[in-house]
C-alpha cells in the first residue's frame, strides 16, 4: 500500500519583524524614491516585506509564493545577507514539499549550511526538519513497499526485477536519512525551547516509524507528541496529532497493538473535543471502540459505539448506523448478553436489507450466526448460517459477473467459508456426522481456492486463519471412523504454503541449464499416494495432530486437548491412535507449548542466546523426557521398526516441531536415537517434493563447473544488538567453530571460508552451485520480520552495521506484505546478479528471505548454529532458516534446536561428515555421530540439538 502524504507545515518558526498585507507594491508601500530603495538598509527592508509575503502565500497555498521568495533570496544574497538568505532558503525547501522532493532537499540543505554557518539553532532546526519531510516524501515516491516480493499467480516473485529492488532498497535508504535529521531537528527543537518545531517533529517522526510498521518507535513518539500537547494546552500542537491520527485509523492500523493505541487516542480524545473538531472525534471514537474490541475490554467498546449513535441518526448516516448495531452486537455477544446482541444484530440486519447494503447484511448474518452458535441455539444458528451461505454465494457470482471478484468477491468468499464452517460446527454437535463431513469438504474446497493467487507470507497467515477448519474435518471423520480420510485432511491443512513454493516452477530461467528448475504443482496427496511415500521413503512415516476436546466458534479458546497419530509403514499399513492430553491442562496453547517449554527448560536449553535458562536437576529432566515420551511416543512404540538402522520419520504439529524426538526417554531411561534413526518433516508431501527434488539433482551432477563444497566456519562476526534499544555489538567469536570448518574441510578436500574470507558476499556467490553447504557459525531467531532467522557472516565492509536506532525498526515482529526480512536494514547499495541478496546487504546477515531468493544445486545444507530449526511456530510449521532452504529445493537440511554448545558440536559435525563418508545415508549418519558424542558429553543439551529435515539418502 503506498501511503499518503499526511503532514502539517511548520508554522512561522523563523521570526520575520515586518508585517504587510498579502499583495504588495513593495516601492508604494516604502514611500521613498526609487534611489533611497536601493541602500542596504532598504533593500533589506524590500527583501523582509517579499519574505513575509511568500510565507503568507505559502500558508495561503498560494503558488506564487516561490516568486516572492525568489526575489526576497536575490536581495538577501546581494546585499550578504546569510540570515535571510538562510530563512528563505528553508522556506523555499518547505514550499516545494509535495511537489519536489529534490528541491525540497537541495534548498534545505544550502539553508542547514547557513544556518550552522551563522549558528542560528531555531533555522539549523527548521532545515533539518524540511531535509527529513524531503527524504520521507522522497522514499514514499521511490518506491511502493507493499509490493516487493509479492508473487503472481503462480508463486513467482512478480517483481523481482533488478531495478525494482534497486529502487526498493533507495527507499530505505531514504527512510533512514529522514530519521537521522528529524532526530537531530528534535534535539535542537528541545534545545531551544521550540514547542512548535519539537511538535512537527515528533509528528514526522511518528509518521515515519509508522510507515515503516514499527509500532513500538511510532507510538513512542507519538505519546510524546500528546504529552506535549496536553503540558502546553496549545491547540495548534495538538493538530500535529491530525496526521498521525488519520494514518492509523485509515492505512496502519495493527490489531497486535490495540491496547497501546487505545491507550493513545484515549488521551487524544479530550483534547479533540476542546478543538471542537466534530470530524476528528467521530474518527476517534471509531477508532476507540475498534481498539477496545481487539484489546478485548468489550464494555469499553459497546461505550464508545454508543456515543457515536448520535451522530448517525439522518437518512444520509443510515448505512453507518447499521453498522455501528452490528458492531454493538458482537460486543455483547463477548459479554455473553446474548439478548442484547441479537437485539443489535437484528436491527442492523433489517437496516442492511432495507438499504439493500449486501456488505452489511452479510456481516451482521455472520454475526447472528455466531449469536446462536455461542447460545447454544444450533437450529436457530443453522438457519442463520444457511442464509449467509446463500448470499454469500450469490454476492459472490455477482461479482465474478462484473469483473469486480477481485474486491468485495474476495471478502465474500470469505465469508462463505466461515458460514460452512459453523453449518459443520452445529451438525458435528448435533451428532449428523455425515452432513457435518459433506459441508465441511466444501469448506476445504472454498479455503484452498482463497490461497490461489497469494504471496507466501499470505498464504502462511491464511493457514492460520484456516486451521480450524482442517481440525473440524478431521474430527468430524474420525468420529465416523474415517481415520484415513482424516489423514488426508491432515496433510492437507499442513505445510501448505511451503509445499506450493517448493511445487510452482520459476518463470525465469536458470543461468546455469543443468541447475534443476522447481517441481510441477501437486495437490494434496490421496491414502495411496501416501502409502507411496512411506514405501519410496523406505520410513515408517508418524504424523501427529493436535486438536481441541470441545469445539468452539471463532475467538474462543478449546477447552481440553486430544492428539491424533497415525503411522504410515512401507508395507502399506496405516494404524490410527489417539490421545487424551486433558490432564495437561486446559488450553493449546498451554498443553503443547508448556509441555516443550518445559522439556527444553529441564535440559537447560533456551530459544534465545540472550536468556539464561538454569538447567534442572537430571531427575527433574528425566522425568520431562519421559513425560513426552509416554504422550507422543509410547502410544505407538509397538508400531515402530525394531530394527535400530530403519528410518522413522517424525511429521510434527505446531509446537512438537521443537521436540527433541531422538532424547525422549522411555521407562527404562533408554533414548529414542538408540532405538530409532530419527528424521523430521513438515508434511509428508513434502517428503515426497524434496524426494523428487534429490533425484532431480542425481540428474544434474555432470556440467556443474564449481567447487562442490561450501564450508563456512567462525566469520568476522557482525554487529548486533543484544537487546531493544542497545547499542550493537559484535556477537562472540566461536573459536570451535573454526577448528570444525576446517576439519570438515579437510575430510572434504576443500578450502574453508574463515574469519573476513566469509563476508556474506563471497558466500552468497558461491552457494548457488554448492553440492554441499555448512554453516559454523552463530544462527540469530530474534529479531527478524517476515519468516524469521539470519545466519551470521562476515560483513563485506560495503555496507554498514546497526545504528542503535535502525535496530529498533529491524524488531519489526510482523513485518510488511511480501515478508521481507530485510525491510529495515536500510541500505542504499547496488543489486548484483546474486538475487540482490548480497551486494545490497553488506551488513553480514544472511537472513531467512534472503534465502528464499536464491537458486540452490545443494544436496545437503548443514546449519552448525544457534535455533537454526527453530522460529515462528504457526500452523504452517516453524517459520525460519531450515523452511526457507526446504523451499528453495534443498532435499536435506540439518538444523540445530537451541543453541549448541561450540566445543561439543565442533566434534559432532565433524564425526557427521566422517561417518557419512562411510554410509551415505544422512540419517544413519547423523544418529551414528550422535550416539558418538554422547558417550563422551551425555548430557542431551551436547548432542541432541540437531535433526535431519527431508531426505536421508
Amino acid at each position: 500500500m503506498r501511503l499518503p502524504r499526511i503532514g502539517l507545515t511548520l508554522l512561522a518558526l523563523l521570526s520575520v519583524t515586518i508585517e504587510t498585507p498579502r499583495s504588495l507594491n513593495l516601492t508604494t508601500l516604502l514611500g521613498v524614491p526609487q534611489v533611497l530603495a536601493q541602500t542596504p538598509a532598504n533593500r533589506k527592508a524590500e527583501a523582509d516585506l517579499l519574505l513575509k509575503q511568500g510565507i503568507e502565500q505559502l500558508y495561503d497555498e498560494d503558488t506564487d509564493a516561490v516568486d516572492s521568495f525568489e526575489q526576497a533570496l536575490a536581495i538577501y544574497r546581494e546585499i550578504k545577507n546569510r540570515q535571510g538568505e538562510g530563512q528563505t532558503l528553508a522556506y523555499l525547501g518547505e514550499h516545494y514539499r509535495g511537489y519536489s522532493t529534490s528541491l525540497v532537499i537541495e534548498y534545505s540543505e544550502q539553508a542547514l549550511a547557513i544556518a550552522r554557518e551563522i549558528h542560528d539553532h531555531q533555522l539549523e532546526g527548521k532545515a533539518l526538519n524540511n531535509l527529513g519531510w524531503g527524504y520521507y516524501e522522497q522514499a514514499s515516491d521511490g518506491y511502493d513497499i507493499s509490493d516487493v516480493g509479492s508473487y503472481d499467480s503462480e508463486g513467482i516473485a512478480s517483481n523481482g526485477s533488478v531495478s525494482n529492488y534497486t529502487r526498493f532498497y533507495d527507499a530505505l535508504g531514504d527512510y533512514a536519512k529522514a530519521i537521522e535529521y528529524f532526530q537531530q531537528s528534535l534535539a535542537i527543537a528541545r534545545k531551544v525551547n521550540s514547542s512548535e518545531l519539537e511538535a512537527n517533529t515528533l509528528n514526522a517522526l511518528t509518521q515515519t516509524y509508522l510507515s515503516l510498521n514499527n509500532y513500538d518507535k511510532g507510538l513512542d513518539y507519538f505519546n510524546q507528541l500528546l504529552r506535549l500537547a496536553k503540558e502546553l494546552n496549545d491547540a495548534s500542537v495538538t493538530r500535529q496529532a491530525r496526521p498521525v491520527s488519520v494514518l492509523i485509523t485509515n492505512y496502519l492500523y495493527q490489531k497486535t497493538y490495540a491496547k497501546q493505541i487505545l491507550e493513545s487516542f484515549e488521551q487524544l480524545l479530550p483534547m479533540v473535543r476542546e478543538l471542537k473538531d466534530q470530524r476528528w472525534e467521530l474518527e476517534i471514537l471509531h477508532m476507540l471502540g475498534k481498539a477496545s474490541h481487539d484489546a478485548g475490554n468489550y464494555s469499553k467498546a459497546i461505550e464508545y459505539t454508543q456515543q457515536l449513535l448520535p451522530f448517525y441518526q439522518g437518512s444520509s448516516d443510515r448505512k453507518n448506523k447499521a453498522i455501528l448495531l452490528d458492531n454493538l452486537a458482537g460486543g455483547y455477544t463477548q459479554l455473553g448478553d446474548y439478548a442484547k446482541a441479537i437485539e443489535y444484530s437484528q436491527q442492523s440486519l433489517a437496516l442492511a436489507r432495507e438499504l439493500k447494503d449486501y456488505s452489511t447484511e452479510v456481516q451482521a448474518l455472520y454475526t447472528l450466526s455466531e449469536i446462536y452458535f455461542k447460545k447454544g441455539d444450533y437450529n436457530q444458528g443453522i438457519e442463520n448460517a444457511q442464509q449467509l451461505l446463500a448470499l454469500a454465494r450469490e454476492l459472490t457470482n455477482r461479482e465474478a459477473m462484473t469483473g469486480s471478484a477481485q474486491f468485495l468477491g474476495v471478502r465474500f468468499r470469505t465469508y462463505e467459508e466461515l458460514a460452512l464452517r459453523y453449518l459443520g460446527m452445529a451438525l458435528y454437535e448435533t451428532g449428523k456426522f455425515a452432513d457435518a463431513e459433506r459441508v465441511l469438504v466444501e469448506g476445504v474446497q472454498v479455503a484452498e481456492s482463497r490461497r490461489n493467487k497469494r504471496s507466501d507470507q499470505e498464504k502462511v497467515s491464511l493457514v492460520e486463519e484456516q486451521a480450524g477448519l482442517y481440525i473440524l474435518l478431521q474430527k468430524v471423520l474420525i468420529a465416523q471412523n474415517k481415520t484415513d480420510a482424516a489423514l488426508e485432511v491432515a496433510e492437507q491443512g499442513r505445510a501448505r504454503a511451503v509445499v506450493d513454493l517448493l511445487a510452482s516452477p520459476r518463470r525465469e530461467q536458470s543461468t546455469q541449464p543443468s541447475l534443476p528448475q522447481r517441481l510441477p504443482v501437486t495437490e494434496s496427496p490421496t491414502i495411496e499416494q501416501i502409502k507411496q511415500i512411506a514405501k519410496a521413503q523406505n520410513s515408517t512415516l508418524v504424523e501427529y495432530s493436535i486438536v481441541p476436546n470441545k469445539l468452539r466458534v471463532q475467538g474462543e479458546q478449546p477447552q481440553t486437548l486430544e492428539l491424533y497419530i497415525w503411522v504410515v509403514k512401507p508395507t502399506d499399513e496405516i494404524v490410527f491412535r489417539r490421545v487424551d492430553l486433558k490432564p495437561q491442562g486446559q488450553q493449546q496453547s498451554a498443553s503443547t507449548e508448556d509441555l516443550v517449554t518445559n522439556i527444553r527448560q529441564s535440559i537447560g536449553v533456551s530459544d534465545r542466546a540472550s536468556i539464561a535458562v538454569v538447567q534442572a536437576p537430571k531427575a527433574d529432566q528425566k522425568q520431562s523426557l519421559q513425560k513426552l515420551y509416554q504422550l507422543l511416543i509410547e502410544p505407538i512404540a509397538d508400531l515402530l521398526p525394531s530394527d535400530e538402522k530403519a528410518r522413522v520419520i517424525f511429521i510434527p504439529k505446531s509446537a512438537l516441531f521443537l521436540i527433541p524426538f531422538s532424547a525422549l526417554q522411555d521407562e527404562q531411561g533408554k533414548y529414542l536415537i538408540e532405538k530409532h534413526t530419527i528424521l523430521t518433516a513438515p508434511s509428508i508431501q513434502v517428503l515426497e517434493l524434496t524426494r523428487q527434488q534429490r533425484e532431480r539433482l542425481k540428474d544434474t551432477t555432470s556440467g556443474v563447473s564449481s567447487d562442490e563444497y561450501l564450508v563456512v566456519g567462525n566469520p568476522i562476526m557482525p554487529s548486533f544488538p543484544p537487546a531493544l534499544g542497545q547499542a550493537p555489538a559484535p556477537l562472540q567469536p566461536l573459536p570451535g567453530a573454526e577448528k570444525e570448518a576446517q576439519a570438515i574441510a579437510t575430510l572434504l578436500k576443500t578450502q574453508a571460508l574463515i574469519g573476513q574470507a566469509a563476508t556474506k558476499t563471497a558466500v552468497v556467490q558461491k552457494m548457488p552451485t554448492a553440492r554441499i553447504i555448512h554453516f559454523a557459525t552463530h544462527g540469530l531467531i530474534d529479531g527478524f520480520s517476515g519468516f524469521s532467522g539470519a545466519i551470521a557472516l562476515a560483513p563485506s565492509g560495503r555496507g554498514r552495521d546497526f545504528t542503535s536506532e535502525e535496530e529498533s525498526d529491524y524488531r519489526l515482529g510482523g513485518g510488511l506484505e511480501g515478508q521481507l526480512t530485510d525491510l529495515t536494514h536500510f541500505l542504499n547499495n547496488t543489486p548484483t546478479e546474486f538475487d540482490l541478496v548480497a551486494a545490497q546487504n553488506n551488513n553480514g546477515f544472511l537472513t531467512a528471505a534472503d534465502i528464499l531468493k536464491l537458486k540452490l544445486n545443494a544436496e545437503l545444507v548443514v546449519l552448525s548454529a544457534c535455533n537454526t530449526g527453530s522460529g515462528r511456530i504457526g500452523e504452517d510449521g516453524i517459520i525460519g532458516l531450515s523452511r526457507s532452504f526446504i523451499a528453495v529445493g534443498v532435499p536435506s537440511v540439518v538444523v540445530s534446536l537451541w543453541s549448541v554448545p561450540d566445543v561439543s558440536t565442533a566434534q559432532l559435525m565433524t564425526e557427521f561428515y566422517r561417518q557419512m563418508q562411510q554410509n551415505p545415508d544422512k540419517a544413519q549418519a547423523l544418529r551414528q555421530a550422535m550416539l558418538s558424542i554422547k558417550q563422551q558429553y551425555p548430557d542431551p543439551k551436547d548432542w541432541a540439538a540437531f535433526t535431519l529435515i527431508g531426505e536421508a539418502e
